[in-house]
C-alpha cells in the first residue's frame, strides 16, 4: 500500500480544483422564502491537465527481474573464472611437457 505525506493512503482516482471567490452579483440568492441560490462556475482555463499513475512493476516482478539479473551476471563471473583457470591449466601443462 502507498501513503501519502499525511499517512493516508493514495487513492488510484483524484480529482483536484482550485476556488477563488468572486462576488460578481451581491443578490445571487433569492429571498429568504424560496430555497436555492444561483451559483455561476467559470474556469480559470479551458484545458484540464490529467495525469494517471500506472503500476509498472509489483514487488514479485521486481525481485524476479533483481534474481534474474543477478544469476546472469554470476553465470558470466563463473565462466568468466573457469576460463581463466582453463587456460593456466593449459599454459602449466606446456611447461611441464617441454
Amino acid at each position: 500500500m502507498s501513503y501519502g505525506q499525511r499517512g493516508c493512503r493514495i487513492p488510484c482516482e483524484s480529482v483536484e480544483y482550485t476556488v477563488t471567490k468572486s462576488l460578481m452579483g451581491r443578490n445571487a440568492c433569492r429571498s429568504p422564502a424560496e430555497s436555492g441560490c444561483i451559483v455561476y462556475v467559470f474556469f480559470d482555463r479551458n484545458r484540464i491537465r490529467e495525469e494517471k499513475e500506472y503500476r509498472l512493476m509489483d514487488a514479485s516482478a521486481i525481485v524476479s527481474a533483481t534474481g534474474g539479473s543477478l544469476g546472469l551476471f554470476l553465470g558470466f563471473s563463473f565462466y568468466g573464472s573457469a576460463v581463466y583457470v582453463g587456460q593456466a591449466i593449459t599454459q602449466l601443462y606446456k611447461k611441464a611437457v617441454n
